[in-house]
């Protein structure tokens, strides 16, 4: 059963490795090598992961895909595709998308972290409307409301900001659309390794 996120300031904090709530899975064992068309070493899934958490973007982030690795991908949910990006000071997450209960992965943060979000609509339309609801802790930057209404633009995506809270737990965006909701869940300050945390992404 999905751990329920019910409030800012969570005391179970988040570890790193594993399935979101709601999934039965673990990390993937390396994809079979094949080598490439020159004879040169064998490519693997765990290679690429590796490669891919330490190429840079813009000479500056790192740019990490947490779900690449997992053996079991998560069914999508009900109701429109939404895949997520999200920039912190020094890492890109990308390829982030939620489990058959709307949740998806949960990333560590710093304190007042500014975060830029992608959020990915291919199903979407121009002009549609999302609702984003930041209900327990962090902010909007500049904003003094706790929820706003943006629209797709016209390459099926919405970008915003998110200032984290600046007390360690948990947070968490909620996006809401077409009567379904996505949960972004953050945890904010320095994680701790809790065994059985079934949430976090990194």
């Amino acid at each position: 059963m999905a751990r329920p996120i019910t409030s800012t300031h969570d005391s179970t904090p988040a570890s790193g490795n594993s399935v979101p709530s709601g999934v039965s899975g673990t990390p993937a064992a390396p994809a079979d090598a094949s080598a490439d068309a020159s004879g040169g070493p064998a490519v693997t899934r765990a290679n690429r992961n590796r490669d891919a958490a330490l190429t840079p973007s813009g000479g500056r982030k790192s740019v990490i895909d947490p779900m690449a690795a997992w053996k079991d991908q998560p069914a999508w949910p009900d109701g429109p595709r939404l895949s997520a990006e999200v920039e912190t000071t020094g890492k890109r997450y990308i390829n982030l998308r939620p489990n058959e209960i709307g949740l998806l992965p949960r990333l560590n943060v710093a304190a007042g972290e500014l975060l830029k979000i992608t959020l990915a609509l291919p199903e979407s339309d121009p002009g549609d409307s999302i609702y984003l609801e930041i209900p327990n802790g962090g902010a909007f930057p500049a904003e003094a409301s706790r929820g706003k209404i943006l629209k797709v633009d016209k390459n099926r995506s919405v970008v915003f900001e998110y200032n984290a809270d600046a007390s360690r737990g948990n947070c968490t965006v909620h996006i809401r659309q077409a009567g379904h909701t996505r949960t972004l869940p953050l945890w904010v300050g320095e994680p701790e390794a809790v065994a059985n945390d079934d949430t976090a992404a990194n």
